[in-house]
């Protein structure tokens, strides 16, 4: 997680929050977490509850 932050250059806390899900993670951050993470992280799973809506083009398989 520290080596995360780092890279977006953010507090650890930040993105701690994001990973116990007490905070949601911005929507401008999701693609670049998936870019950084080698797809181990996706947008599905951090907005699972809005990911159609944003990155209706993501609709079509998993």
């Amino acid at each position: 997680m520290t080596s995360l932050a780092q890279k977006l250059g953010l507090p650890v806390q930040v993105v701690s929050g994001w990973a116990a899900g007490t905070r949601p993670v911005p929507i401008i951050r999701c693609v670049e977490i998936e870019e950084l993470t080698g797809g181990g992280v996706t947008r599905k799973q951090l907005r699972p509850d809005d990911w159609w809506q944003i990155w209706p083009e993501l609709r079509g398989g998993d």
